[in-house]
């Protein structure tokens, strides 16, 4: 500072601080106070004159606390902006702050000044200034033992009191800062606290690479602090493991301190230094030295206390688990530091410390796993060069122990513990990179690590839901992403399984696979409890050795088609492909049909037929189109689990074709079956011929009708031709082949629509246009046209009756006349081929065949609707079989049977007009009028019966049968009088509105039938003439139980 620059300083500040030495008030202490702060710098020569006020004030006892506390204030703000030079000024103020810090003493000094937070706070800032504003030489002096040895001492037992003791964060961060500052810590170390004490965003982690930038501090301070060594570690250890109450800033600060202490104390320079040269820096022999404080570092102390280091360091090291990220990553740098700073001397708590830093490489925040990552690299490229095969066989030491101590941690760990531990497993295997290979050569590590992994998996074979039966389609239509949904014994968090799914892909990365695959195959066929969890480990270890981590050379492209060949034929193997799924009488693909399998364990093949399934997946994604080839023996198979009952089943190999098309170039799975249905239809033709050794045959075919396209029809007329026979053939097996009949004709009705269809729903489009203008009209004309349209019906009965006599001769005559049927397109064939079968197995005894066979009546009445000559004739055929199901007993029979006679009816219209009111309408109304009274008494558990479903259907249908066959009034009566108890209003409600709805209906066509039916339930009521000259007429008395007055009148607007 120039001469003239500090001459106007001191002109300035002359006044003030001879005001305050004359009356120290806290005006005077203000305005110099301010007129410091106003200033940049003071020159180091004016330090000592500006602070002389201050201290002959700060000498009186009887001073005021709060003047006190501004004198502080302002020695603080006059050293922050200089250098202290003296050795007096600089022993007087670091005393003053130390005896302001100590309780016992302050009460001794000052009588009124009471031990405040406030207090502490400006003593700590004041300490702070003078230890960071001091001369190098001071510090050197402070720090090189001897006398200063207690004052030292002192210093850091009462900075470790309050920040044990203080619960306010500020002072206990400052007091940190304290500490550091008096240790000489590296400016940037000190910017670092400073920013996590602001609870800086930016917090530069940078410095974390730097060894230099902890553990380094002033001349003697490693002497010198290796005397409160023990007392600083363990206030620090129970400060960031015990206090629940510091917060991340508090343990993050106290983290670094610890790890510098350590560094500064223990570090591998020191060591060498004391152990070569067979001294200590405290051997001097001055017999002034307080002997109780001096530390003798022989080789016994540096084996003592890393020993007890080694405590401290694995209960800190279980921060891992900490909630805050700035914890985890700080601990990163406190493992780092460690490792490169005292690797040699804590040799007990290397592997601790790399413990840390690779579990954390594998941490859910970014920041963290990338200063983990980063570390463990710098570390690596620094410090591990001739040393680092003995490095690499230490950490597959480590692997080989985590791995076989799995098993254990799986019974006593809790999900936390599990997931740390793999972890620390994944970040061994990263780290060791492609230097993992060498685990290949070990057959002990190979085996712990796959049996390992795979009883980590055990699959959790209790759930219901695994067994549950396929009821809709999948959705096929472009790529389907699907995950398979997995339990697990021995953990319920998921984050575990991709812990361990990550390891696995990075050991398929690194590791020779042949050796690793031909282990899990042992375990595969040796081991049946773990069978799914190899099958599962084998997946992903595949998926890693697909080039997502490293490129795939062609070299080892050719071995992994190679295994995947070899794995397919394994997996596809009828032991495993085709065990039993299912306990039920049904016809199973599976080889083994003797005994009773448990729950437990058809849950268990189940998801073991899933796995394999995936696996064939997984191996056309590992491979992509080199797995073109292998569809010829694999595609028939899939397809089989594609046509499986099981829904889960079912779910995955339409997720491993899937996956397949996509990476064969297919747009769909349909895509993918026309193009290889040549491969399908032959195999499926010729396992057909011999159905009792491939039962599994009608399977793949239905599955080919419901995931392929119109082009695959006329390539399957063979084996649709096979089907038929084999249905002649092997009638005991009826149901092994109907459900495939069933998908044939839904996928005729879907390929190939009926331009009938068409026609009729554009003509119903064009009359609910005109509905509203038809309806609103009511002339002479409308009640003319009903007349005629009455005499109309009346003729075509009479003619109906002739025509049916005459039906015998006609047929007689027909025979002579020459064949000019045309001829049938395949699909109208191959539906009018279901029909004709339908006729002999509508009438099984086997109820759930008769229900998929009227399915197909029903879908094979729509398939034929454009070819009336060949439809009519085969319902003609079928009709004394079919009308007998609405007599059975089994509601759901009759309500199947009904629901086909709405089609049958919407497709052959008047054919069935004659038929339907003489033979099946009355039975039909039996029936409804039989059930009202059920229904009538009956709870709400009943509406889940067939029986309330057969109401329901018979009063949704009833109408709009009678309105498509043009039926009779008196077929219209029978509906109405049938139609009538479930107006009863202790029917359930959707009952009532059905038939509501029913009798509006009706009322648009037979509307004064109705009225006279209504007005004869209502009880005792005149109808009054709209005309005087008209008599009253009187309905008789109603006799019925059931009081119908008041919905009658709701009905008829009264």
């Amino acid at each position: 500072m120039m001469e003239e620059e500090r001459s106007k300083i001191f002109v300035m500040l002359r006044p003030l601080c001879i005001k305050v030495l004359r009356t120290p008030s806290r005006q005077t202490i203000d305005e110099l106070n301010s007129m410091v702060n106003e200033l940049t710098s003071i020159d180091p020569k004016l330090v000592e004159y500006v602070v002389f006020p201050l201290r002959v004030s700060l000498k009186q006892p009887n001073m005021d606390p709060v003047l006190i506390e501004r004198l502080v204030t302002c020695v603080t703000s006059v050293v922050t902006r200089s250098t202290i030079l003296s050795r007096e000024l600089f022993e007087e103020l670091f005393r003053l702050s130390c005896v302001l810090l100590d309780e016992k003493l302050i009460k001794q000094r000052y009588e009124k000044l009471s031990y405040t937070e406030d207090i502490i706070y400006v003593a700590l800032r004041m300490l702070l200034a003078v230890l960071q504003n001091s001369s190098h030489e001071l510090m050197i002096g402070l720090l090189s033992g001897g006398q200063q040895l207690p004052v030292v001492g002192h210093c850091v037992s009462t900075l470790l009191s309050v920040i044990q003791h203080q619960t306010f964060k500020d002072v206990q961060l400052t007091a940190m800062d304290c500490l550091a500052a008096l240790s000489g810590m590296h400016s940037s170390m000190l910017s670092l606290l400073s920013a996590i004490a602001l609870d800086s965003e930016d917090v530069d982690i940078s410095w974390v690479k730097d060894p230099s930038t902890i553990g380094s501090g002033l001349a003697g301070a490693s002497a010198t602090f290796s005397s409160f060594l023990p007392g600083i570690v363990v206030s620090f250890c129970e400060l960031v493991t015990k206090d629940s109450k510091a917060g991340q800033k508090v343990i993050s600060s106290g983290l670094l301190i610890w790890v510098h202490f350590v560094s500064l104390v223990m570090n591998n320079g020191e060591h060498d230094a004391a152990i070569n040269c067979g001294r200590t820096e405290n051997d001097v022999s001055d017999g002034e030295h307080d002997k109780r404080l001096e530390v003798k570092r022989d080789k016994k102390w540096w084996k003592e206390t890393s020993q007890k280091l080694n405590v401290l360091i694995t209960r800190i090291s279980q921060l891992m688990s900490h909630t805050s990220w700035l914890v985890r990553c700080t601990l990163c740098a406190w493992s780092y530091y460690l490792l490169t700073h005292c690797s040699d001397v804590l040799t007990l708590s290397t592997s601790k410390c790399f413990e840390v830093l690779i579990t954390l490489q594998s941490d859910c925040i970014p920041v963290v796993s990338s200063t983990s990552s980063i570390l463990l690299q710098t570390y690596s490229d620094r410090f591990v060069t001739s040393n680092s095969g003995s490095l690499i066989s230490t950490f597959e030491e480590n692997i080989f122990n985590l791995c076989s101590s799995l098993s254990k941690s799986l019974l006593s760990l809790g999900d936390e513990q599990k997931l740390c531990t793999l972890k620390l497993l994944l970040g061994y295997v990263k780290l060791l990179g492609p230097h993992i290979s060498g685990l290949s050569y070990s057959v002990s590590h190979l085996k712990a690590l796959c049996l390992g992994l795979a009883k980590c998996l055990q699959l959790e074979l209790s759930d219901i839901r695994i067994m549950e039966e396929q009821q809709v389609n999948i959705q096929q239509d472009g790529f389907m992403r699907w995950t398979l949904p997995l339990r697990f014994v021995h953990f319920q968090n998921h984050e575990i399984f991709h812990c361990i799914e990550e390891i696995c892909l990075y050991v398929g990365c690194h590791v020779q696979l042949e050796p690793v695959i031909d282990q899990l195959m042992e375990i595969f066929c040796s081991l049946e409890l773990h069978r799914k969890e190899a099958v599962l480990v084998i997946k992903n270890v595949m998926l890693g050795a697909t080039g997502t981590l490293s490129p795939v050379t062609l070299d080892r492209h050719d071995l992994l088609i190679q295994q995947v060949k070899e794995l397919i034929a394994e997996f596809t193997s009828p032991n495993h492909w085709q065990c039993r799924t299912s306990s039920g009488t049904e016809v199973e693909s599976s080889p083994h049909k003797d005994g009773v399998l448990s729950f437990k364990q058809l849950n268990s093949n189940v998801l073991l037929v899933c796995l394999l399934v995936q696996c064939v997946g997984t191996f056309a994604q590992v491979v992509g189109g080199s797995f073109e080839p292998l569809l010829q023996t694999t595609i028939y198979p899939l397809m089989e689990k594609l046509g499986d009952h099981n829904a889960m089943i079912s779910h995955c190999a339409h997720h491993s074709l899937s996956l397949i098309a996509h990476h064969c170039g297919y747009a769909s799975i349909s895509s993918l079956i026309t193009a290889n249905a040549d491969y399908l239809v032959n195999a499926v033709s010729l396992n057909l011929r011999s159905i009792a050794v491939h039962p599994e045959a009608p399977t793949v075919m239905k599955a080919v009708l419901l995931y392929g396209d119109a082009e695959v029809l006329p390539l399957m007329q063979d084996s649709i031709d096979e089907l038929m026979f084999a249905l002649d053939i092997h009638q005991e097996k009826e149901f092994a082949f109907w459900p495939v009949l069933l998908t044939l004709v839904k996928a005729i009705v879907k390929w190939f629509p009926s331009k009938v269809m068409h026609a009729t729903q554009a003509e119903h489009r064009h009359h609910n246009l005109n509905d509203d203008e038809e309806h609103s009209k009511v002339s002479s004309a409308s009640v003319r046209e009903f007349f005629i349209n009455y005499h109309k019906q009346k003729l075509d009965l009479q003619a109906d009756e002739e025509t049916e006599q005459s039906d015998t001769s006609d047929t007689t005559n027909s025979t002579t006349e020459p064949n000019k049927k045309k001829k049938l397109s395949p699909h109208h064939q191959a539906a009018l081929e279901v029909l004709k079968r339908c006729t002999y197995f509508v009438a099984t005894n086997v109820l759930r065949t008769k229900l998929v066979v009227l399915d197909a009546v029903a879908l094979g009445l729509v398939a034929l609707q454009d070819v009336q000559d060949e439809l009519l004739p085969q319902v003609h055929k079928m009709w004394p079989a079919y009308i007998k199901r609405f007599t059975e007993s089994n509601p759901l029979v009759v309500l199947k049977a009904t629901e086909v006679l709405v089609t049958m009816a919407d497709v052959c219209r008047d054919f069935l007009r004659r038929r339907v009111s003489k033979e099946v309408w009355p039975v039909l109304m039996s029936k409804l009028e039989q059930l009202a009274s059920t229904s009538r008494t009956a709870g709400t558990n009943y509406r889940h019966t067939s029986s309330y479903k057969l109401q329901r259907t018979v009063l949704d249908n009833a109408a709009l049968l009678a309105d498509k066959l043009e039926m009779t009034a008196d077929d219209h009566e029978k509906l109405a009088h049938a139609c009538i108890p479930y107006l009863d209003c202790n029917q359930p409600m959707e009952l009532q509105a059905k038939c509501r709805n029913c009798l509006e209906a009706l009322a648009t066509s037979h509307a004064d039938l109705l009225w006279l039916l209504l007005q004869q339930i209502r009880p005792n009521q005149d109808v009054q003439p709209p005309h005087a000259s008209l008599k009253p007429y009187k309905f008789p008395p109603h006799q019925a139980s059931v009081d119908y007055q008041n919905i009658v009148d709701i009905f008829l607007g009264y």
